[in-house]
């Protein structure tokens, strides 16, 4: 396991207040504890010849000839150029530096876990920040059609089984139902449950829809309930949608029946290509 690195606090070059920085940030040479300090700063010590804009020099640019200025540290780059345009222009077609090369560029902070008061500093400063709407839109726009590798799946679900749940040990309060019965209330058949409906219908099978939160089992809400006082629920489901939210059908199927199993109920499950009615009423033609 890696070492556990502390922050370092070091005072502010400009009022000497106390500001706190990661160990790559201490590598440089001045400190701030604000941009306004940073600014009063530089007004002050980075003037005349320590200015990096001062004895400016005369070059060519690479690209389209024009005679550009440019600063004595600009002078280690290879190429100078007159604007973005001539930049573009010049490296078209051109192979990348880094073309074929694998872990060139290192994260300063890999494999060094920060510290608890960083991360309180962190989630301190973040509090109550929300990101603006048309942002949210952007990024749900980019990942819009996007899935999830199975590989990369098995990863995430293998990283959090070391986690535990947010509410594990924690009882939901009473209102919690409510809230779910009020979320579902609005919620009309699905295509599939409109056409399991229609088999029930057909041949008065003893089952109700109860899908739009009319009832709620350990907070879970099932599709469909037996009417003629037997303790059996049904789940009628698109493969497509659950292999989308959930890691396998299968570990799906058997939480649900654990929980329902609790309260002394069998849970019965139909997918897409059972929902028919030979299938149907083999199942539950005898209830």
């Amino acid at each position: 396991m890696s070492k556990i690195k502390m922050i370092n606090y070091v005072k502010c070059d400009n009022c000497g207040k106390e500001v706190y920085k990661t160990p790559y940030h201490l590598k440089a040479k001045n400190h701030f504890c604000s941009n306004k300090c940073r600014g009063r700063w530089m007004s002050k010590n980075i003037v005349g010849k320590a200015h990096p804009g001062y004895n400016k020099k005369n070059i060519l640019c690479d690209n389209c000839g024009k005679l550009i200025q440019i600063t004595p540290y600009q002078l280690i780059f290879k190429n100078h150029f007159c604007n973005r345009k001539c930049f573009s222009k010049f490296k078209k077609g051109k192979a990348p530096w880094n073309k074929g090369l694998k872990g060139v560029q290192v994260a300063w902070n890999k494999g060094i876990l920060q510290s608890q008061a960083f991360r309180d500093i962190l989630s301190k400063a973040h509090r109550g920040k929300h990101i603006p709407k048309n942002i949210r839109r952007k990024m749900s726009e980019a990942h819009k059609g996007k899935v999830c590798l199975e590989e990369t799946k098995k990863k995430i679900a293998e990283a959090n089984k070391e986690r535990p749940p947010w509410n594990k040990g924690k009882k939901l309060p009473p209102y919690s139902k409510e809230r779910i019965r009020k979320s579902l209330q609005r919620r009309i058949p699905s295509s599939l449950e409109e056409k399991f409906q229609k088999i029930s219908h057909k041949y008065n099978l003893p089952y109700k829809f109860v899908g739009n939160g009319s009832f709620i089992l350990g907070n879970y809400n099932p599709d469909f309930i037996n009417i003629n006082n037997k303790k059996i629920a049904i789940e009628v489901y698109d493969r497509y949608y659950k292999k989308r939210n959930y890691i396998s059908i299968e570990e799906w199927r058997k939480k649900r029946a654990k929980i329902f199993k609790e309260f002394g109920w069998k849970i019965m499950f139909f997918d897409e290509t059972e929902v028919n009615e030979d299938y149907v009423l083999s199942k539950l033609g005898g209830e």
